[in-house]
């Protein structure tokens, strides 16, 4: 097999979120291929992990992206980045696959949470007519286009017209099982902090259930601080919240839970619910956007649309521990669908298509 040469742009170089995907896609393709990792900027502990597993980084702006790629022999590009980043990759008539991660609209009004006044009303819809406009110029302009979920892929053709592949991403690669179950039954929700997440929803959820040996742990990274205030006002003893934490620290909540919940609104795949399969939990997911592709209601978790739903289904998996298990168990089983191994050897075929096609 060849040895690819394939730039990788991404905006923010880190393992938390959803900027952890570029960084395992890029791990795994570096296994059998050569991979520059461009980023407009990130962590430095990530990229030092990262050049001492081989992979070459580089922080720059757009010019200096435009000068690396001319003068780097790509065979082609892998793009996760932002619109300048984009124009620059462009303009280098090196091929790009770009990945179609899904649009978020509404995000002005999300930033501003808690204040919806006419003005931010009318700032909101000029935001989101930017961010269409540039997610249509980078979907058109791109020579190839891949979906991380067949919602995102029906979106795509949807909203832009644009045809993509289907390629399912994974969850984080280094999470292992650290310690047994707690006696107390806890439920775990792990994303960022901000409104459409829904934390608040499970934290009313949670409080509506019928019993008391119950914990709701919630973890993620600092996004929205006026939403993060509001979750913190909401919770009691039984509610703890954890900012930041290591993958050290989110191996050990995994470990630990009896069930994973998210209340996203716009999931469009779900990096959190592939992890805690891999955990053998059984996964309550609001039903929207790509929430049907990792949960199979009723095999290995319950989808559900309204706060009374979800504890419905909580107190379900309370007093039943045998159904508790037998969901945790296909669970794990889905998780083997999304492995970054699986998502590596995808993007390879659609590369060297690419590179085929165009060189």
């Amino acid at each position: 097999m060849n040895k690819l040469n394939i730039a990788l742009v991404t905006q923010s170089l880190d393992t938390k979120s959803g900027s952890r995907a570029p960084v395992e896609l890029a791990k795994a393709l570096s296994k059998n291929h050569k991979i520059t990792i461009f980023a407009a900027g990130g962590s430095l502990s990530v990229k030092k992990n990262l050049e001492r597993q081989g992979l070459k980084v580089i922080f720059l702006n757009p010019i200096q992206l435009f000068i690396n790629i001319l003068i780097g022999r790509f065979g082609a590009i892998s793009f996760h980045g932002t619109f300048p980043y984009f124009v620059a990759s462009r303009l280098t008539n090196v091929p790009i696959l770009c990945t179609y991660y899904g649009t978020q609209f509404d995000a002005y009004l999300e930033r501003s949470f808690g204040n919806n006044s006419n003005l931010n009303r009318a700032l909101n819809k000029l935001v989101n007519l930017i961010i269409y406009t540039k997610t249509k110029l980078i979907l058109s302009l791109s020579t190839k286009r891949t979906s991380i979920s067949k919602f995102t892929k029906s979106e795509a053709r949807r909203l832009y017209g644009s045809l993509s592949d289907l390629i399912y991403l994974s969850g984080a690669s280094n999470l292992v099982y650290s310690q047994k179950k707690d006696l107390i039954f806890t439920i775990l929700a792990v994303s960022r902090f901000t409104p459409y997440k829904g934390f608040d929803g499970i934290i009313n959820a949670f409080n509506k259930l019928k019993k008391t040996n119950t914990r709701l742990v919630i973890a993620g990274s600092s996004q929205n601080r006026r939403y993060l205030e509001l979750l913190q006002k909401k919770s009691n003893k039984q509610i703890k919240i954890i900012r930041n934490p290591s993958d050290q620290i989110l191996s050990k909540l995994y470990s630990k839970a009896s069930c994973f919940v998210s209340f996203d609104r716009y999931l469009f795949f779900g990096m959190p619910i592939c992890e805690a399969e891999t955990f053998s939990l059984p996964i309550l997911a609001y039903n929207a956007a790509a929430a049907g592709e990792l949960v199979e209601h009723g095999k290995n978790g319950y989808l559900f649309i309204s706060e009374t739903e979800l504890t419905k289904y909580l107190n379900l998996l309370i007093t039943k521990p045998k159904l508790r298990l037998r969901l945790g168990k296909q669970a794990f089983i889905k998780s083997q669908n999304y492995t970054w191994k699986i998502t590596a050897k995808n993007y390879e075929k659609l590369l060297f298509k690419l590179i085929r096609k165009n060189g």
